[in-house]
Parts: structure tokens; sequence; C-alpha cells
């Protein structure tokens, strides 16, 4: 785990993709989940910063590829946590309403076609309740003073960014 600032985190060392955590008064909030499978390390890493997998209570997702959406169902079951995810696309799909569009195959080179094989396929995330469905210009106090999305269609389209 890295710290970028003080109460902000990276899990690295997941089999594809980061995890953001930040510290809030209420506890914390991660950004993405990376793949199926990762929630161990996500508690492992958790760990080594005073904290436990209970602590997480909010969930924001800034795209639903499943390298970024793969371990959330397994951790909105064990958590609780609240899931926020844009209105445009990206809560459809999280909630198994819509495929996830991607690139098509041709169009990438050799590793990342196997990489999307393997971890980024449209059916590998669960249907997951969206607990908020968030649009460009939304402020997200209670994560952090003054967060706000920002939207960056293109990789998906309704892809976010925190800033």
């Amino acid at each position: 785990m890295d710290r970028i600032l003080n109460g902000i985190f990276c899990i690295e060392g997941l089999r594809m993709g980061r995890v953001y955590v930040i510290e809030a008064a209420d506890g914390l909030t991660l950004v993405d989940t990376s793949v199926s499978g990762s929630l161990s390390q996500i508690e492992k890493d958790l760990r080594s910063i005073g904290h436990q997998l209970s602590d997480i209570k909010r969930i924001l997702i800034t795209h639903a590829h499943s390298d970024h959406t793969g371990s959330l169902a397994a951790l909105k079951e064990v958590t609780g946590a609240c899931v926020y995810a844009h209105h445009r696309y990206e809560s459809a799909v999280i909630r198994g309403e819509k495929k996830a569009i991607l690139p098509p195959r041709s169009q990438l080179n050799l590793t990342n076609r196997l990489l999307a094989t393997m971890f980024v396929s449209p059916d590998l995330s669960p249907a997951v309740q969206v607990d908020y469905e968030l649009q460009e210009g939304d402020r997200l106090d209670e994560v952090l003073p003054g967060l706000e999305v920002v939207d960056e269609p293109g990789h998906s389209l309704g892809q976010c960014g925190f800033w």
C-alpha cells in the first residue's frame, strides 16, 4: 500500500489495476475494486494502515469495466458500502441492465487482447445495486471536502474521474 497524501492511499500488487483508499471521519471510501478475487489483497492492505473491510462506507466506480468492478459485488456484500457510479451508462452496466462496451479486439495489441480475455469480459462482474448516480459537477464532500465528479467519456461512455 502506497501513501499518496495524508489519508489517501493506493493499493497496488493486485492482479490488475489499482484501488485507491480515502480516509474520512466516518470511514473509508474506495475508488474502484480491481478484478474479481481481489478482496483478500484489499483486506490485507487495509489492515496494514490500521483499517478493516467493515470501515469501508463508500465505493466510487470510475467506469464499469470488470477490471474496475470485478470485486464490487464481494465488497458490497461484505461491507454494505454505498456504491456511486455515473448516471450515463455505467450505473446500468453495474446493475446488470446493459453490457459493457469494450474496444474491438482487432484494435488491441496482443498483450491487451490476452488481458481483456482474462480480466475485462463484459460478463465477469455480477450485478450490484448502485446507491448514488453521479453526474459532472456533483460534490462528494462526504468523501473529501471539495471532491468533485468530472466527466471523462471516451474509454467508456460514462467514465468519470474525481477532482
